[in-house]
Protein backbone atom coordinates (compact mmCIF):
# COMPACT_ATOMS: atom_id res chain seq x y z
CA UNK A 1 0.00 0.00 0.00
CA UNK A 2 1.52 3.09 -1.19
CA UNK A 3 2.15 6.19 1.51
CA UNK A 4 0.61 9.47 1.04
CA UNK A 5 2.59 12.03 2.85
CA UNK A 6 0.04 13.74 5.25
CA UNK A 7 1.01 17.59 6.08
CA UNK A 8 -1.02 19.86 7.74
CA UNK A 9 -2.66 20.77 4.33
CA UNK A 10 -3.71 17.27 3.94
CA UNK A 11 -5.15 16.70 6.72
CA UNK A 12 -7.03 19.41 7.06
CA UNK A 13 -8.93 18.94 3.29
CA UNK A 14 -9.15 15.14 5.09
CA UNK A 15 -10.78 16.87 8.21
CA UNK A 16 -13.01 18.61 5.55
CA UNK A 17 -14.05 15.45 3.41
CA UNK A 18 -14.94 13.76 6.19
CA UNK A 19 -17.06 16.97 7.97
CA UNK A 20 -18.68 16.75 4.62
CA UNK A 21 -19.30 12.85 4.72
CA UNK A 22 -21.17 12.95 8.46
CA UNK A 23 -23.16 16.39 7.80
CA UNK A 24 -26.29 14.45 8.32
CA UNK A 25 -25.45 13.69 11.61
CA UNK A 26 -25.32 17.58 12.77
CA UNK A 27 -28.44 18.01 10.55
CA UNK A 28 -30.23 15.29 12.38
CA UNK A 29 -29.39 16.73 16.02
CA UNK A 30 -30.41 20.12 15.27
CA UNK A 31 -33.55 19.02 13.61
CA UNK A 32 -34.22 17.46 16.78
CA UNK A 33 -33.54 20.30 19.04
CA UNK A 34 -36.23 22.49 17.09
CA UNK A 35 -38.80 20.11 16.76
CA UNK A 36 -38.56 19.84 20.57
CA UNK A 37 -37.68 23.86 21.70
CA UNK A 38 -35.09 22.67 23.58
CA UNK A 39 -33.25 26.17 23.44
CA UNK A 40 -36.49 28.00 25.09
CA UNK A 41 -35.95 26.25 28.04
CA UNK A 42 -32.72 28.25 28.56
CA UNK A 43 -34.58 31.41 27.69
CA UNK A 44 -34.85 32.36 31.90
CA UNK A 45 -30.94 31.24 32.53
CA UNK A 46 -28.58 28.00 32.50
CA UNK A 47 -30.46 25.03 33.01
CA UNK A 48 -29.53 20.98 33.14
CA UNK A 49 -29.58 19.22 30.36
CA UNK A 50 -31.05 16.43 32.97
CA UNK A 51 -33.94 18.18 34.32
CA UNK A 52 -35.03 19.39 30.88
CA UNK A 53 -34.97 16.49 29.66
CA UNK A 54 -37.03 14.88 32.83
CA UNK A 55 -39.62 18.01 32.18
CA UNK A 56 -40.23 17.00 28.55
CA UNK A 57 -39.75 13.12 28.41
CA UNK A 58 -37.05 11.75 26.63
CA UNK A 59 -33.52 9.93 27.96
CA UNK A 60 -31.62 12.14 30.09
CA UNK A 61 -28.19 11.49 29.25
CA UNK A 62 -28.86 10.73 25.59
CA UNK A 63 -30.34 14.84 25.78
CA UNK A 64 -27.16 15.91 27.15
CA UNK A 65 -25.11 14.19 24.69
CA UNK A 66 -26.89 16.10 22.03
CA UNK A 67 -26.56 19.13 23.37
CA UNK A 68 -22.83 19.05 24.28
CA UNK A 69 -22.27 17.87 20.85
CA UNK A 70 -24.08 20.95 19.27
CA UNK A 71 -22.29 23.11 21.91
CA UNK A 72 -19.14 22.32 19.95
CA UNK A 73 -21.15 24.59 16.80
CA UNK A 74 -21.91 27.15 19.11
CA UNK A 75 -25.36 25.85 19.87
CA UNK A 76 -25.93 26.21 23.28
CA UNK A 77 -22.83 27.02 26.20
CA UNK A 78 -21.82 24.11 28.10
CA UNK A 79 -20.83 25.56 31.33
CA UNK A 80 -18.23 24.25 33.99
CA UNK A 81 -21.17 22.42 36.20
CA UNK A 82 -21.58 18.70 34.56
CA UNK A 83 -25.15 18.83 32.42
CA UNK A 84 -26.15 22.18 32.47
CA UNK A 85 -26.00 24.62 29.59
CA UNK A 86 -26.76 28.27 29.19
CA UNK A 87 -27.94 30.09 25.72
CA UNK A 88 -25.35 30.83 22.95
CA UNK A 89 -26.13 33.67 20.48
CA UNK A 90 -27.30 30.52 17.87
CA UNK A 91 -29.18 28.90 20.09
CA UNK A 92 -30.89 32.17 20.93
CA UNK A 93 -31.83 32.13 16.88
CA UNK A 94 -33.49 28.95 17.80
CA UNK A 95 -36.20 30.77 20.07
CA UNK A 96 -37.42 32.73 17.21
CA UNK A 97 -40.36 30.82 15.99
CA UNK A 98 -40.88 32.47 12.14
CA UNK A 99 -37.13 32.06 11.80
CA UNK A 100 -37.06 28.62 12.83
CA UNK A 101 -39.52 27.25 10.54
CA UNK A 102 -37.51 27.88 7.54
CA UNK A 103 -35.41 26.04 8.93
CA UNK A 104 -37.35 23.70 10.36
CA UNK A 105 -38.67 22.42 6.23
CA UNK A 106 -35.58 21.95 5.46
CA UNK A 107 -34.27 19.43 7.47
CA UNK A 108 -37.58 17.68 8.55
CA UNK A 109 -37.78 14.09 8.16
CA UNK A 110 -39.62 14.16 4.64
CA UNK A 111 -37.11 16.04 3.33
CA UNK A 112 -34.35 13.63 4.98
CA UNK A 113 -36.09 10.51 4.20
CA UNK A 114 -36.35 11.65 0.15
CA UNK A 115 -32.66 12.03 0.01
CA UNK A 116 -32.05 8.46 -0.01
CA UNK A 117 -32.90 8.02 -3.20
CA UNK A 118 -30.38 10.77 -5.06
CA UNK A 119 -28.10 8.28 -6.58
CA UNK A 120 -31.92 7.01 -8.69
CA UNK A 121 -32.26 10.85 -9.17
CA UNK A 122 -28.67 11.45 -11.17
CA UNK A 123 -28.87 8.01 -12.31
CA UNK A 124 -32.21 8.96 -14.48
CA UNK A 125 -32.51 12.18 -14.73
CA UNK A 126 -35.25 12.51 -13.24
CA UNK A 127 -36.38 13.66 -9.27
CA UNK A 128 -36.78 10.69 -7.64
CA UNK A 129 -37.05 12.15 -3.97
CA UNK A 130 -40.86 12.16 -3.46
CA UNK A 131 -41.11 9.26 -5.27
CA UNK A 132 -39.00 7.12 -3.47
CA UNK A 133 -41.21 7.94 -0.32
CA UNK A 134 -44.37 7.11 -2.18
CA UNK A 135 -45.35 10.33 -2.98
CA UNK A 136 -45.94 11.60 -6.87
CA UNK A 137 -44.42 15.26 -5.90
CA UNK A 138 -43.39 17.43 -3.54
CA UNK A 139 -46.79 19.44 -4.02
CA UNK A 140 -48.23 15.79 -3.09
CA UNK A 141 -46.69 15.41 -0.06
CA UNK A 142 -47.73 19.20 1.17
CA UNK A 143 -51.01 18.76 0.00
CA UNK A 144 -51.24 15.24 1.90
CA UNK A 145 -49.92 16.33 4.95
CA UNK A 146 -51.39 19.45 6.60
CA UNK A 147 -48.84 19.72 9.23
CA UNK A 148 -46.08 19.41 6.77
CA UNK A 149 -48.08 21.92 4.43
CA UNK A 150 -48.23 24.61 7.45
CA UNK A 151 -44.75 23.90 8.14
CA UNK A 152 -43.84 24.92 3.76
CA UNK A 153 -45.76 28.24 3.59
CA UNK A 154 -44.29 29.41 7.18
CA UNK A 155 -40.96 28.38 5.83
CA UNK A 156 -41.87 30.21 2.89
CA UNK A 157 -43.09 33.19 4.49
CA UNK A 158 -39.33 33.18 6.23
CA UNK A 159 -37.34 33.12 3.48
CA UNK A 160 -39.73 36.08 2.04
CA UNK A 161 -39.00 38.04 5.49
CA UNK A 162 -34.98 36.98 4.42
CA UNK A 163 -35.20 39.06 1.15
CA UNK A 164 -38.01 41.46 1.49
CA UNK A 165 -35.49 44.42 2.32
CA UNK A 166 -33.71 43.51 -0.06
CA UNK A 167 -35.92 43.60 -2.98
CA UNK A 168 -37.76 46.88 -1.63
CA UNK A 169 -34.76 48.63 -1.82
CA UNK A 170 -33.34 47.18 -4.77
CA UNK A 171 -36.49 47.22 -6.88
CA UNK A 172 -38.56 50.04 -8.32
CA UNK A 173 -42.29 48.92 -8.39
CA UNK A 174 -43.61 53.13 -8.37
CA UNK A 175 -43.90 52.91 -12.36
CA UNK A 176 -46.56 50.19 -11.60
CA UNK A 177 -50.54 51.02 -10.66
CA UNK A 178 -51.45 46.83 -10.56
CA UNK A 179 -49.19 44.37 -9.08
CA UNK A 180 -49.63 40.59 -8.95
CA UNK A 181 -47.61 38.34 -6.52
CA UNK A 182 -47.69 34.74 -8.56
CA UNK A 183 -47.78 32.26 -6.07
CA UNK A 184 -47.48 34.84 -3.34
CA UNK A 185 -48.21 32.63 -0.67
CA UNK A 186 -49.08 34.60 2.62
CA UNK A 187 -48.54 37.92 0.73
CA UNK A 188 -46.21 39.19 2.63
CA UNK A 189 -44.00 40.47 -0.31
CA UNK A 190 -47.10 42.26 -1.58
CA UNK A 191 -48.29 44.03 1.09
CA UNK A 192 -44.88 45.18 1.86
CA UNK A 193 -44.72 46.60 -1.45
CA UNK A 194 -48.00 48.10 -0.76
CA UNK A 195 -47.39 50.11 2.53
CA UNK A 196 -44.62 51.36 1.31
CA UNK A 197 -45.89 53.28 -2.06
CA UNK A 198 -49.43 54.18 -1.71
CA UNK A 199 -49.52 55.20 -5.88
CA UNK A 200 -49.60 51.35 -6.14
CA UNK A 201 -53.49 50.89 -6.57
CA UNK A 202 -53.94 47.20 -6.21
CA UNK A 203 -52.16 44.06 -4.85
CA UNK A 204 -52.80 40.70 -6.14
CA UNK A 205 -52.12 37.80 -3.56
CA UNK A 206 -52.55 34.55 -6.55
CA UNK A 207 -51.46 31.39 -5.37
CA UNK A 208 -52.84 27.71 -5.09
CA UNK A 209 -56.82 27.48 -3.64
CA UNK A 210 -55.62 25.90 -0.39
CA UNK A 211 -53.17 28.39 0.44
CA UNK A 212 -55.75 31.07 -0.13
CA UNK A 213 -58.50 29.57 2.00
CA UNK A 214 -55.34 28.77 4.49
CA UNK A 215 -54.56 32.41 4.38
CA UNK A 216 -58.10 33.38 6.10
CA UNK A 217 -56.48 32.70 9.09
CA UNK A 218 -54.17 35.70 9.08
CA UNK A 219 -56.84 38.33 8.43
CA UNK A 220 -56.20 39.24 12.61
CA UNK A 221 -52.56 39.15 12.27
CA UNK A 222 -52.60 41.20 8.94
CA UNK A 223 -55.44 44.10 10.87
CA UNK A 224 -52.46 44.54 13.06
CA UNK A 225 -49.92 45.08 11.30
CA UNK A 226 -50.97 46.90 8.51
CA UNK A 227 -53.44 50.15 8.28
CA UNK A 228 -57.00 49.98 6.70
CA UNK A 229 -55.20 52.26 3.52
CA UNK A 230 -52.88 49.04 2.85
CA UNK A 231 -55.17 46.25 2.79
CA UNK A 232 -57.72 48.12 0.60
CA UNK A 233 -55.74 47.52 -2.03
CA UNK A 234 -55.05 44.08 -1.72
CA UNK A 235 -56.91 41.50 -2.81
CA UNK A 236 -55.94 37.30 -3.42
CA UNK A 237 -57.44 35.02 -6.27
CA UNK A 238 -56.76 31.43 -6.41
CA UNK A 239 -55.61 29.66 -9.75
CA UNK A 240 -52.92 27.93 -11.15
CA UNK A 241 -50.38 29.63 -12.71
CA UNK A 242 -50.18 27.27 -15.50
CA UNK A 243 -54.08 27.90 -16.15
CA UNK A 244 -54.38 31.63 -16.19
CA UNK A 245 -53.38 34.34 -14.13
CA UNK A 246 -54.85 37.93 -13.15
CA UNK A 247 -54.54 40.65 -15.70
CA UNK A 248 -51.67 42.96 -14.07
CA UNK A 249 -49.07 45.85 -14.79
CA UNK A 250 -45.93 43.99 -13.18
CA UNK A 251 -45.85 40.14 -12.56
CA UNK A 252 -43.82 39.22 -9.78
CA UNK A 253 -42.48 35.39 -9.72
CA UNK A 254 -40.43 35.26 -6.23
CA UNK A 255 -38.28 32.10 -5.63
CA UNK A 256 -41.22 30.19 -7.80
CA UNK A 257 -39.46 29.16 -10.76
CA UNK A 258 -36.71 27.23 -9.51
CA UNK A 259 -39.43 24.73 -8.73
CA UNK A 260 -40.11 23.71 -12.49
CA UNK A 261 -38.18 22.44 -14.96
CA UNK A 262 -37.39 24.59 -17.98
CA UNK A 263 -40.15 22.81 -19.89
CA UNK A 264 -42.65 24.24 -17.41
CA UNK A 265 -41.29 27.51 -17.15
CA UNK A 266 -42.02 27.80 -20.44
CA UNK A 267 -45.75 26.87 -19.78
CA UNK A 268 -45.76 29.36 -16.26
CA UNK A 269 -44.38 32.42 -18.58
CA UNK A 270 -46.97 31.63 -21.86
CA UNK A 271 -49.53 31.73 -19.67
CA UNK A 272 -48.43 35.38 -18.44
CA UNK A 273 -48.16 36.31 -21.76
CA UNK A 274 -51.24 35.65 -22.97
CA UNK A 275 -53.23 37.31 -19.68
CA UNK A 276 -50.81 40.11 -19.58
CA UNK A 277 -51.04 43.74 -21.12
CA UNK A 278 -48.73 44.77 -23.59
CA UNK A 279 -46.83 46.42 -22.10
CA UNK A 280 -46.81 44.93 -18.79
CA UNK A 281 -43.14 43.71 -17.33
CA UNK A 282 -42.35 39.98 -15.34
CA UNK A 283 -39.78 40.98 -11.93
CA UNK A 284 -38.34 37.31 -11.16
CA UNK A 285 -36.39 37.35 -8.39
CA UNK A 286 -34.43 34.20 -7.76
CA UNK A 287 -30.90 32.81 -7.91
CA UNK A 288 -28.47 34.22 -10.63
CA UNK A 289 -25.25 31.29 -10.28
CA UNK A 290 -22.68 32.91 -11.74
CA UNK A 291 -19.31 32.31 -9.88
CA UNK A 292 -17.41 29.21 -9.97
CA UNK A 293 -15.16 27.42 -7.98
CA UNK A 294 -16.42 29.90 -4.62
CA UNK A 295 -18.62 28.56 -1.77
CA UNK A 296 -22.34 29.43 -2.98
CA UNK A 297 -25.41 27.61 -0.97
CA UNK A 298 -27.23 28.09 -4.29
CA UNK A 299 -25.62 25.83 -6.04
CA UNK A 300 -26.14 23.02 -3.32
CA UNK A 301 -29.74 24.45 -3.08
CA UNK A 302 -29.63 23.41 -7.13
CA UNK A 303 -29.27 19.74 -6.20
CA UNK A 304 -32.22 19.85 -3.89
CA UNK A 305 -34.62 21.58 -6.35
CA UNK A 306 -33.16 18.86 -9.03
CA UNK A 307 -34.09 16.11 -6.17
CA UNK A 308 -37.09 16.94 -5.06
CA UNK A 309 -38.95 18.86 -7.88
CA UNK A 310 -37.42 18.50 -11.30
CA UNK A 311 -36.53 22.59 -10.38
CA UNK A 312 -32.54 24.33 -11.52
CA UNK A 313 -31.17 27.21 -10.42
CA UNK A 314 -30.11 29.19 -13.20
CA UNK A 315 -26.93 31.46 -14.59
CA UNK A 316 -27.42 34.65 -16.04
CA UNK A 317 -27.16 32.62 -19.47
CA UNK A 318 -29.96 30.39 -19.01
CA UNK A 319 -32.36 32.97 -17.59
CA UNK A 320 -31.86 34.33 -21.13
CA UNK A 321 -32.26 30.76 -23.11
CA UNK A 322 -35.41 30.37 -21.02
CA UNK A 323 -36.75 34.17 -21.45
CA UNK A 324 -36.68 33.34 -25.25
CA UNK A 325 -37.71 30.08 -25.22
CA UNK A 326 -41.11 31.66 -23.63
CA UNK A 327 -41.64 34.38 -26.22
CA UNK A 328 -39.89 37.12 -23.66
CA UNK A 329 -36.88 39.58 -23.78
CA UNK A 330 -34.88 40.27 -21.63
CA UNK A 331 -34.87 43.83 -20.38
CA UNK A 332 -32.35 43.58 -16.93
CA UNK A 333 -30.41 40.78 -14.68
CA UNK A 334 -28.67 42.23 -11.83
CA UNK A 335 -27.41 40.37 -8.92
CA UNK A 336 -28.32 41.75 -5.73
CA UNK A 337 -26.07 44.33 -4.19
CA UNK A 338 -26.41 42.68 -0.36
CA UNK A 339 -23.80 40.43 1.29
CA UNK A 340 -26.24 37.69 1.96
CA UNK A 341 -28.45 37.86 -1.10
CA UNK A 342 -25.54 38.46 -3.95
CA UNK A 343 -26.74 35.20 -5.12
CA UNK A 344 -30.22 35.67 -6.06
CA UNK A 345 -30.90 38.71 -7.67
CA UNK A 346 -33.43 40.29 -10.20
CA UNK A 347 -34.29 39.42 -13.88
CA UNK A 348 -37.35 41.26 -15.48
CA UNK A 349 -38.52 40.99 -18.98
CA UNK A 350 -41.11 42.25 -21.40
CA UNK A 351 -42.50 40.60 -24.45
CA UNK A 352 -40.17 39.94 -27.45
CA UNK A 353 -41.08 42.66 -30.07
Amino acid sequence: METVERDDSRLEMERELMDMGVGYWKSRALNYVMEDNIAKHLQNGPRSAFLIANEIGVNPEFLYRVMRALSTQGIFKEEEEYGVFSQSPKSAILCENDWVNGVIFESEDFAYRSWFSFRESIKSGKSMGPKSIGYDSFWDIVEKNPSYGAVFREGMTVFTNHIIHTILNETDFSPFETIADLGGSQGVLLLSILKKLPSVKKGINFDLPSTIDNNKLLVSEREAQHSSTTLSRFTEVSGSFFDSVPQADCYILKMILHDWSDEKCVSILTTVSKCMKPNSKVYIFDAIIDSKNQPNYKVWLDLHMLHHVDGKERSRKEWGELASLAGFQVVEITPFSEKYSRSTGKIVLSKSA
